[in-house]
């Protein structure tokens, strides 16, 4: 699947057969049984090499789901029993009974989940949980590094505001040590999040080429993060925090942000000399976001680990590299969601493991 040895097997490496797929548009619930009368759909053929020449192997065999348990956009479609308790989880599922006949032939009963119920997973987890949770996690707090299936305790949003954050995630002023003073635990007070939202309107009020500006930046806004939660179509229970998949997203609220500093100074020019709202547009927004930011950054964990053993650099990379020469002082710089973090180390060589 990974070494291409011919067009066919180029064109499947490039569907991502091997990944299977999901459906977006119109598909099955996760409990969806097959249709009894043509359970499968030929497919797409499968060509091998012979005598010289390519010849027809096989035919796939596409799912023909029964179509009372089919649904446009569908969310909740993976069969996996731990998929499938997870989205009665998030979605505190019901359903409406369907009767169905079985393998055996013997009538049976399912319970259907419903359209609301599947939007409700959709707002809940694929929208709230692991899009708004990482967007949060830039523009007002992260509460630890500890990758989080949806419980209270690791890998939220917070703002630093304890009777904010206490509706959703309890009282944070008596945590234990392991989660108080985690090195990843930053509070923002939601201050980048509001000066966005500043910078967002007053582009909006900017008159008609302001409008147009706006709808640029939003539609790069949600292109790359909304658009990208519809097309993942992502099940529970993921391996791995997912948020580098909308930096883009983060990238264009950066731009309201900036202009936010505009809109302090708008605020203050009103009350003010304009040089004097000027300098304190400056230094309140600079105080307010790259400074705060900056500052707690600096204690986050990152994927360089220390010496182990003594005199080799393990870094945790997305590709294999080679050993680097002895006695080469290295900086390695390790992307994360607001910043970058550098940390040098001289060592006899550096090896990589991929992930």
């Amino acid at each position: 699947q990974n070494n291409p040895d011919n067009v066919f097997s180029l064109l499947s490496y490039l569907n991502r057969d091997q990944y299977g797929s999901r459906p977006l548009g119109y598909g099955q619930y996760y409990n969806a049984p097959l249709d009894s009368k043509d359970p499968y759909l030929q497919g797409s053929p499968t060509y091998i090499k012979k005598n010289g020449h390519y010849e027809i192997a096989e035919y796939k065999q596409i799912p023909n789901y029964d179509s009372r348990f089919c649904t446009i956009f569908p969310r909740m479609y993976s069969s996996s029993a731990d998929h499938v308790q997870e989205y009665k989880n998030w979605a505190g599922i019901k359903g409406t009974p369907v009767q169905t006949t079985n393998r055996q032939g013997e009538p049976e009963t399912l319970m259907k989940p419903t359209f609301g119920e599947n939007l409700q997973f959709f707002f809940t987890y694929q929208v709230g949980f692991m899009y708004l949770r990482y967007f949060m996690w830039n523009f007002s707090g992260r509460q630890n590094d500890v990758q989080s299936q949806g419980g209270i305790l690791n890998g939220n949003w917070i703002t630093g505001i304890n009777f904010l954050d206490s509706i959703r995630l309890g009282d944070q002023n008596h945590l234990p040590p392991t989660l108080g003073e985690n090195r990843a635990k930053n509070a923002y007070y939601m201050l980048p999040f509001i000066l966005g939202l500043l910078g967002m309107f007053y582009q909006y009020q900017s008159g008609k080429k302001g409008k147009q500006d706006f709808t640029v930046v939003m539609l790069l806004f949600i292109m790359t993060g909304l658009a990208i939660v519809v097309y993942l179509n992502q099940d529970p229970l993921q391996p791995r925090e997912r948020d580098y998949a909308y930096a883009g997203s983060f990238y264009a609220f950066t731009i309201w942000i900036g202009l936010g500093v505009l809109a302090v100074y708008d605020i203050l020019r009103r009350f003010s000399a304009a040089t004097i709202s000027a300098i304190a547009a400056t230094v309140i927004s600079l105080f307010a976001v790259p400074v705060l930011m900056a500052s707690l950054k600096t204690g986050t964990t990152t994927t360089v680990q220390d010496v182990i053993p003594p005199g080799i650099l393990v870094a945790i990379t997305s590709r294999p590299v080679l050993p680097m020469p002895s006695f080469l002082p290295m900086v390695t710089t390790t992307p994360f969601h607001s910043g970058m973090h550098k940390r040098w180390k001289e060592s006899g060589q550096m090896y990589a493991f991929a992930i």
